[in-house]
């Protein structure tokens, strides 16, 4: 006896496709164009078979996994009228996957095509349509535009990690679509270093991927969309004041969590240079260059303080951030204190920002080279001026989650804020 959907609609997980068959469709009794496939391997696509405007035939998988008949129903519903307003949904869908790669393409922080990944892969796709078959090269550009282009279009293609790719690759669920893209971003970065562009090819002799690698925590780094609601949403949540002045001052500081809780009002140069003198992991003694935006927050922060030397009482340490931020905040934004600053050193080298500079914002241990080619405020001014293009950039992404870097002066309120915070800590 023939089986129809209206049958399984109560237990569509039952469905099971008889031995020695590879897929198994049922349709339904209306006869709508309907239909769900299962494979040998259990896996379902809801299908919809549809007549043309010009009268011929065509299909479309549905793009949800749906578990019900109603739910799938309602998808075919969406579709017949786009049909009805004569809209090919087939067409449709690759029009907007076109332009939402487009506009993924368009969010890249780096626009130096000499680095920049979309950039380099037209060059590389131009480059190898004169020496493979026509198929090899649709192989290629397929992988491309589906999984690889979407993730690293804007990157430099010197800073995608393994770690990123393997995360990417291991995420697509058929095996033999897997290999044809690690084969396609292996042969990539293959032409990248016979170009001079990468040293070397981390993924060379590589067939597979570790599945046990994962993106751990200090891997992460926030994406645009989750730096807009960080900083347009952490005040709304149910923290305390201090918490959220802590890690506004981290994110635009670039600061370890505990020496921001640690910071002293007694440490802040504003005489001179205007930079906070304090200790860092390991004991050393640094100075860290106050930019525009982190002075406002300071300002701000100070106005609201009970007095004291303290920025923030001893409540504010970094077990209980780090035990709030995970029991309090991960339910809105699932991220730790290390995350806002990896997101800082990244974006500050997207922008350009020198090794050396970054280092040193970020307290790190610095090699020789700005040190032998600058004295020690030529130092400090280059530190404040890529922490002063952050603040800009932190702007920006309060507008769109989608921009860079933005164009505000706020150097212009620097003099007005110096004496502000003067006159209050006096």
């Amino acid at each position: 006896m023939r089986l129809f959907l209206e049958d399984l609609a109560d237990d569509l997980d039952s469905i099971a496709v008889p031995y020695g068959q590879s897929q198994l469709t049922i349709s339904s009794k209306r006869r709508d164009g309907l239909s769900l496939r299962v494979d040998s391997s259990g896996q379902r696509s809801w299908r919809f078979r549809y007549t043309r405007s010009d009268g011929s035939r065509n299909e479309i998988v549905c793009g949800g996994h749906y578990d019900s008949l109603e739910d799938a129903r309602a998808e075919v519903d969406q579709l017949r009228e786009l049909i009805k307003r004569g809209i090919d949904p087939v067409q449709k869908r690759r029009q907007d996957h076109t332009e939402k790669l487009e506009s993924q393409m368009q969010r890249g922080s780096v626009h130096d095509p000499k680095v920049r990944f979309s950039s380099l892969v037209a060059a590389w796709l131009t480059h190898i349509e004169a020496r493979l078959a026509p198929g090899s090269v649709n192989e290629y550009r397929s992988a491309l535009n589906k999984y690889l282009l979407p993730e690293f279009a804007g990157r430099n293609v010197s800073t995608i990690s393994l770690v990123e790719v393997e995360a990417l690759i291991n995420s697509i669920p058929t095996p033999s679509v897997k290999r044809k893209a690690l084969a396609t971003i292996r042969a990539f970065f293959s032409y990248l270093v016979d170009s001079d562009v990468l040293t070397h090819n981390m993924l060379l002799g590589k067939k597979t991927l570790a599945k046990t690698t994962e993106v751990k925590p200090r891997d992460r780094v926030l994406s645009g969309a989750e730096i807009h609601r960080f900083l347009n949403e952490l005040g709304d949540q149910s923290v305390s004041e201090e918490l959220k002045q802590t890690l506004r001052i981290q994110f635009a500081s670039g600061l370890r969590i505990s020496e921001v809780a640690g910071l002293r009002w007694s440490q802040i140069d504003m005489e001179e240079r205007f930079v906070i003198k304090h200790q860092v992991k390991g004991g050393r003694e640094v100075e860290t260059a106050i930019s525009d935006y982190m002075l406002e927050l300071l300002v701000d922060w100070r106005l609201q303080c009970e007095g004291g030397d303290r920025l923030f009482s001893d409540a504010c340490n970094v077990k209980h951030a780090t035990r709030i931020i995970k029991n309090k905040l991960s339910p809105w934004l699932a991220f730790k204190s290390h995350d806002l600053r990896r997101t800082v050193s990244t974006t500050l080298m997207q922008l350009g920002c020198p090794e050396e500079v970054r280092r040193r914002i970020l307290n790190h241990k610095s090699g020789s080279q700005i040190s032998r080619h600058y004295d020690h405020d030529q130092q400090t001014a280059l530190q404040l001026d890529w922490l002063n293009k952050w603040g800009e950039t932190i702007e920006a992404f309060k507008q769109d989650p989608n921009h860079l870097s933005g164009d505000r002066e706020l150097s212009e309120k620097r003099a007005a804020q110096l004496a502000r915070l003067r006159g209050l800590n006096r």
